[in-house]
């Protein structure tokens, strides 16, 4: 069974912790002279992080990099490689909406590029592809089928709300707006978004948020919003920099998600399980047979 472009670590949960430092300070790490900083006249520089780091976690970090490296040469004897469509495809979905360009801003914080994050990315899941060969690992449909089994009180849909939205900056518009909407029969309220919104998103969407569930807003807007009924208007509503309306489009209620729904969620959750609890023996067998010489 090939990994594909889903088990691997989350995108921002490869990168270092070290996230408050500038692109200047990141850099200086590989500059043991350089000062990071002067307290009451005293100088503390790079290499004094790094030695307290390597107190801390040197060991550690050193095995992983060991075992990282004896895996991707493994990997590469047996040729198993990972398109790089998947992992691009992979990457835009672990940014969580947010944009590639505020990706870009974090990462040059801390000294990295989206190349170098992609990079990790692909040897985490050639890691992953190796594992899963050499220890044999593979998901059978009646696992699928008792997973599903098992937990079917817990693979269920959630009430959903679709939902529209118009913001504008002051409060006296939004209001004016909703009596717009209810007085006039002909007002329609996506087209009104896509002309009035502050917002340039909401505007390219006509005001199309989209399905929403309980959970995923501020709490006194899911309060109102679920409160509604469809093609109702809510309130007028402060919202960021902003006052927003929003409209219901309409209800989906909760209901049981089908086997076929969720087969593949389900077999990623059983392979990564497997895949987890092969990997330590994986990683054993290859470093006693790989040349390592500790320094």
């Amino acid at each position: 069974m090939r990994l594909g472009k889903i088990i691997i670590l989350p995108v921002f949960a490869v990168l270092p912790l070290c996230m408050s430092l500038s692109p200047v300070h990141a850099a200086a790490l590989k500059n043991g002279k350089t000062v990071m900083a002067t307290v009451n006249g005293k100088k503390i520089t790079a290499n004094d992080i790094t030695v307290r780091l390597w107190e801390a976690q040197g060991n550690q970090i050193l095995n992983e990099l060991i075992a990282e490296r004896v895996l991707l040469d493994e990997a590469a004897k047996q040729k198993i490689t990972v398109s790089d469509e998947n992992i691009n495809a992979f990457y835009e979905r672990s940014l969580g909406g947010r944009s590639k360009q505020d990706a870009a801003k974090d990462l040059a914080r801390i000294g990295l590029t989206e190349k170098d994050i992609k990079l990790r990315l692909k040897n985490q899941a050639i890691m992953n592809e190796l594992i899963i060969k050499l220890g044999g690992i593979s998901v059978s449909e009646g696992e699928i089928s008792a997973a599903y089994s098992n937990g079917k009180d817990k693979l269920v849909k959630a009430e959903t709300y679709n939902i529209s939205q118009i913001i504008v900056p002051t409060k006296e518009e939004a209001g004016q707006i909703i009596d717009e909407l209810l007085q006039n029969s002909k007002a329609d309220f996506s087209e009104m978004s896509a002309a009035r919104s502050a917002d340039p998103g909401l505007r390219e969407r006509k005001g199309l948020v989209g399905d929403v569930a309980r959970g995923q807003l501020p709490q006194n807007i899911e309060n109102e919003l679920f409160s509604l009924r469809p093609g109702q208007l809510s309130r007028v509503m402060a919202t960021g920099s902003g006052y927003s309306v929003f409209k219901i489009n309409s209800i989906s209620p909760a209901r049981q998600l089908s086997l076929e729904e969720v087969k593949e969620s389900l077999r990623t959750a059983i392979l990564a399980n497997k895949l987890n609890a092969k990997r330590g023996e994986v990683i054993n067998s290859l470093v006693s047979q790989a040349n390592i010489k500790i320094n």
